[in-house]
């Protein structure tokens, strides 16, 4: 049903997102992103929803790193008259006492919160991690070396850290407004500097919500017998990562693998210096040595060297191989790359819209 609905007219992609991307687009529909690249800031968002916290840190409007943790509103339900009618497993580690069918209150509820938020300031740098980060997080954390210097939120739980008036604190059967009351008391509000995102609760529908066509650039290096390609998650690189590519790429394409496995991926970068023949020669081994389970190899850059790299890239491998330029990319896009018009000199790029499943 996916890969159908997701070929209607070429419109738009349907994709299951994992933790790292969903970090990615929640960030960037939150705003985190852009303030970032306005300001030239670290920002580290946090998308708190009824399951999960999704961690994206952003520089310069680059994606530096994500994380996630099991920490969210809907990890203990109750009913009507607040008896309890779930609670998640890791929950039930921190609170043995706790048990489905006694009534939720302040008094029980308060520890369990308390260390939701300890655990959440240990992902945030705040706090030293201990065994209570180690209990909650999903697959990784934020890197503990990171800067970071402004704090934003997002997710259904966000609108009670920014908005702190707690009328009602078990209106909808869970825990979010505790826990969001619990944050906006804590040091997540004061230690960095607090940004009110542009979107809350629909910051991960926001971020996904882009869809604009291009055209290449025509200095261009293809093996035409792979297009069109279709529905290619795009890896944007920073501009730092440009120092050391191969490491960088390793690194960041854990974010898109599905059952530790991928083999479709766009990676993309910007290339900020004129490169010269010892410095594309660089970056096509680079490229090569980190990506040899991909195939083809799709490799997109903003400024005008896919010719030379490509033409380089294609003396060291023998997989397809199709690199372009002039094409802006972020994080969190999909792709389709068409067939070659204008007599082979350019390509077709469709930049697509998600639909999350």
């Amino acid at each position: 049903v996916l890969q159908t609905l997701s070929g209607f007219a070429g419109d738009f992609v349907v994709a299951t997102a994992g933790p790292d991307l969903e970090s990615i687009i929640s960030g960037k529909g939150a705003g985190a992103c852009e303030y970032s690249k306005k300001h030239k800031t670290y920002v580290l968002n946090i998308d708190i929803g009824g399951g999960t916290s999704n961690f994206a840190l952003f520089h310069n409007g680059d994606v530096v790193d994500t994380g996630c943790m099991d920490i969210g509103g809907r990890l203990i339900k109750i009913d009507k008259n607040r008896i309890i009618t779930y609670i998640s497993p890791k929950i039930q580690k921190i609170a043995p006492t706790l048990t489905i069918g006694t009534e939720l209150n302040e008094q029980n509820a308060s520890p369990i919160i308390e260390k939701m938020v300890m655990a959440l300031m240990q992902g945030a740098n705040i706090t030293k991690r201990d065994e209570l980060f180690e209990l909650f997080v999903t697959n990784k954390g934020i890197a503990e070396h990171h800067k970071i210097e402004c704090i934003s939120f997002s997710g259904g739980v966000s609108d009670y850290i920014y908005n702190n008036t707690y009328d009602e604190l078990y209106k909808y059967g869970d825990i979010g407004v505790m826990l969001g009351k619990a944050i906006y008391n804590s040091p997540l509000e004061t230690k960095y500097k607090l940004i009110k995102a542009s979107e809350t609760i629909r910051a991960t529908v926001v971020g996904a919500g882009t869809h604009t066509t291009e055209i290449s650039g025509s200095t261009i290096t293809y093996t035409e017998s792979v297009l069109p390609l279709k529905n290619l998650p795009v890896l944007k690189l920073t501009e730092a990562d440009e120092d050391n590519l191969a490491e960088a790429i390793h690194k960041k394409i854990e974010w898109y693998k599905a059952d530790n496995k991928i083999d479709r991926l766009a990676i993309a970068f910007k290339s900020v210096k004129p490169p010269n023949f010892t410095e594309v020669t660089k970056y096509a081994e680079s490229i090569v040595k980190s990506t040899k389970m991909l195939s083809p190899l799709v490799v997109v850059t903003e400024n005008d060297i896919a010719k030379a790299l490509g033409q380089a890239i294609q003396s060291k491998t023998s997989s397809p191989i199709v690199c372009i330029d002039g094409i802006e990319l972020s994080n969190g896009d999909y792709i389709d790359i068409g067939k070659p018009i204008a007599d082979g000199a350019v390509v077709p790029v469709v930049i697509k819209t998600l639909v999350f499943n």
